[in-house]
């Protein structure tokens, strides 16, 4: 089973961060997160407990064409 999951924005103290659930697939979920800042690390909880980070990361040269960025959208 998989699901599609909408677009988030936060504004935090370095600046907007934005980022995209693409799709859950059993216990795997991808997506990509953008932020002007360069020490940004993702970090998402499911039921409660942190997910383990597999990939980051992670060159999406799909996003950083769309946002017009050269960086890091893993």
């Amino acid at each position: 089973m998989s699901s599609s999951v909408g677009t988030h924005e936060a504004k935090t103290p370095s600046g907007l961060l934005f980022g995209v659930i693409d799709i859950i697939i059993g216990d795997e979920i991808h997506g990509w997160l953008f932020s002007a800042a360069d020490n940004v690390v993702p970090f998402l909880f499911v039921d409660g407990s942190p997910a383990e980070l597999v990939e980051w990361p992670f060159e999406r040269d799909d996003v950083k064409q769309a946002l017009g960025t050269e960086q890091n959208t893993g």
